[in-house]
């Protein structure tokens, strides 16, 4: 009996050693976690600057704005937001038409009407250093010009048509193409919403903004781009393949009506500021006065695995462990994304 119970107690201690050697160590899973996330975030960046820089895009955006003065006045990228596009005008010293009838004027609506004014071809001779114009097609703006590639200094020929454009007392309606040499490069759908877009006895107010189309690499591969923009909420999401890469939203008040109404200052104000790469990794923040210390919450799997901290004028994570990450060395692809296409969101 002694015998048998000697060896019923051996085999209790033998799976209780067992078991304790094989449950995880919490600093072991905090770490792992830690790990995961840093990845996840570096992943993430990496598609980022894989879609930026094997795409064509901003090199033929950039070359566009360093042979523009000949035809326009400014093109400032980071002036673009949801209820106004300001800083875009015609010069009045155009080589390639008399265009002194069009003022400059900030508003998205002018801009749409102003466009009608420039119907037509747009070729730039970098020789001559001057656009020339034929008046076809009727209904459409289309840009042709040569730009140097940035990431190898290699000329190419840009392509930009701007096509479908339309107003209507409560719709606004714009596309834009841009190929490169011939391959496509980007496409762009604006569609706008509101009211008395049309009514000139009144003035027009914007609902919602809508920007979506497709970013195409070297290779032909297509991220698929959406932006909204109501009242309350802004959005970009960036996929592949049917996938999210990366999104961030904003909410708030007053993010499209934002400035001067009447004699009051309608200040646009954001609550809250979610970023989500993948199905995993949620980043919120909460607190956008903080100067310092928590601005809000890491969630991994849904679990909160730590804070947004505020230091040194620098987003980091804070993990539940005290080990911090800087979000802007983890992430400088999507960061340089926002700074160029964030003007959009307001």
């Amino acid at each position: 009996m002694l015998r048998k119970l000697l060896s019923l107690f051996l085999i209790i201690l033998m799976l209780l050693i067992t078991t304790a050697c094989d449950k995880d160590d919490p600093a072991d899973d905090d770490k792992a976690t830690e790990e995961n996330v840093t990845k996840e975030l570096q992943d993430m960046d990496e598609k980022m600057g894989e879609m930026m820089q094997g795409s064509p895009v901003i090199s033929a955006i950039l070359g566009l704005q360093m042979i523009s003065g000949s035809m326009f006045g400014d093109i400032g990228l980071q002036d673009i937001s949801a209820g106004r596009f300001q800083n875009l005008f015609l010069s009045k010293h155009s080589d390639i038409k008399n265009l002194n009838i069009i003022k400059a004027d900030s508003s998205l609506i002018s801009l749409i009407a102003e466009l009608e004014g420039l119907y037509g071809t747009h070729t730039y001779n970098a020789d001559s250093l001057k656009w020339f114009y034929s008046d076809q097609p009727s209904d459409e703006v289309i840009l042709i010009y040569p730009f140097t590639d940035l990431n190898d200094n290699s000329t190419h020929t840009a392509n930009i048509r701007l096509f479908g454009i339309n107003i209507t007392m409560e719709e606004i309606n714009m596309s834009l193409a841009v190929s490169s040499d011939g391959n496509q490069a980007m496409t762009l759908f604006l569609t706008v919403d509101g009211n008395n877009f049309l009514n000139p006895s009144a003035d027009p107010s914007v609902s919602s903004v809508n920007i979506n189309g497709s970013i195409y690499d070297m290779t032909g591969l297509q991220y698929a781009y959406e932006i909204d923009v109501t009242e309350s909420n802004a959005g970009m999401n960036i996929g592949l393949a049917g996938i999210s890469l990366f999104s961030v939203t904003a909410t708030g008040s007053n993010i499209i009506s934002q400035g001067v109404i009447g004699d009051e200052l309608n200040e646009s104000v954001v609550e809250e500021i979610t970023i989500k790469s993948g199905e995993n990794l949620e980043i919120v923040i909460t607190d956008m006065q903080a100067a310092s210390g928590k601005a809000g919450d890491v969630y991994y799997k849904g679990e909160d695995v730590g804070d947004v901290v505020v230091e040194d004028e620098d987003l980091m994570i804070e993990f539940n462990s005290g080990n911090e990450v800087s979000l802007s060395s983890l992430l400088p692809n999507t960061f340089g994304m926002l700074f160029l296409f964030g003007g959009i969101m307001g």
